[in-house]
């Protein structure tokens, strides 16, 4: 049996719109205290998740573009949470230095990701070990909120 979520774009973007609403309005009902940098959190761990974890790219372009719209499904979840808190705008003295501090983070977790990923499906035990030792370099680096 083959169960079809939407038949295209079009329709997936309607539901979008539906399910980010529920989406938020469970994330307000269990107590979700606002903070800005989910603004870049929340998409990029749900595209590591989709990606890497749920190994979407083993579906090639196709598990590539799912795992871009689930990231762009979470930054709408986070914009809805957003506007529910009235667009206030957030007090940081640093703005540009936070933002590219977080974008660092998860270019981090998105490299660790991928080399564990490439360490999972490697056959050659000299590049699982090369992998390994990239990994753990990268991982010292990331930033655990």
């Amino acid at each position: 049996m083959v169960h079809h979520n939407y038949v295209s774009i079009h329709q997936y973007i309607q539901k979008l719109n539906n399910y980010t609403d529920i989406e938020a309005e469970n994330l307000s009902s269990q107590g979700y205290s606002f903070n800005w940098l989910d603004a870049i959190r929340f998409p990029v761990n749900d595209f590591v998740k989709t990606f890497f974890l749920q190994k979407g790219f083993k579906d090639g372009i196709h598990g590539l573009v799912l795992s871009m719209f689930q990231a762009f499904y979470m930054g709408i979840v986070f914009a809805k949470l957003w506007e529910r808190e009235g667009f206030r705008e957030v007090e940081t003295r640093n703005f540009l230095q936070e933002v590219l501090s977080e974008f660092k983070d998860s270019k981090n977790k998105i490299i660790f990701w991928l080399t564990s990923s490439l360490i999972s499906e490697s056959k050659n035990p000299l590049k699982k070990l090369v992998l390994k030792a990239k990994r753990k370099i990268v991982r010292n680096k990331i930033k655990f909120s």
